[in-house]
């Protein structure tokens, strides 16, 4: 298996979903982009790879809203979903017939900590902490992601 250091990136998504009082259920779609960097010490080697990881996330969470306050929750979720990831390498030097990597859907799971606040009737804000799993594809190990958000929604 092959292990890389992903570097930060960005996740850019849209989730919809229905409230209880203490439950939530909701989807969520979200693109995420990333660079990779894998530097082999030069005694071993002296081919480094940088590349680029992108991935489309489908995801289904459920989760407990516990109220703080009146406008306040924290929110305590998980979820499973699909991940269409694509990976593309460069190598230094360069290796000739290597770097792309067939695109798979990959098996995702999450855990969601989260602080919502609702300020007007209609309106809510956000922020969570996701921790999401996306499982190994051939040659690569499985990976963590921690993912901080920052949302905005409106009520209907």
């Amino acid at each position: 298996m092959i292990n890389a250091d992903v570097e930060v990136g960005s996740n850019l998504g849209l989730r919809f979903g229905y409230t209880w009082k203490y439950f939530y259920l909701e989807e969520r779609i979200s693109h995420h982009r990333a660079t990779i960097e894998k530097h082999i010490p030069p005694d071993i080697s002296p081919i480094s790879v940088h590349g680029e990881m992108k991935s489309l996330n489908f995801q289904q969470s459920l989760g407990f809203r516990i109220p703080i306050s009146e406008n306040t929750r924290i929110n305590l979720g998980a979820g499973v979903g699909l991940t269409k990831q694509k990976l593309a390498f460069h190598f230094n030097p360069p290796l000739p017939g290597l770097g792309n990597v067939p695109d798979e859907w990959l098996l995702t799971y999450d855990a969601i900590l989260g602080l919502e606040y609702q300020p007007f009737d209609h309106l809510l804000t956000g922020i969570n902490y996701r921790w999401m799993r996306v499982e190994e594809m051939d040659h690569f190990e499985a990976r963590d992601l921690h993912l901080l958000e920052l949302s905005l929604g409106v009520l209907f």
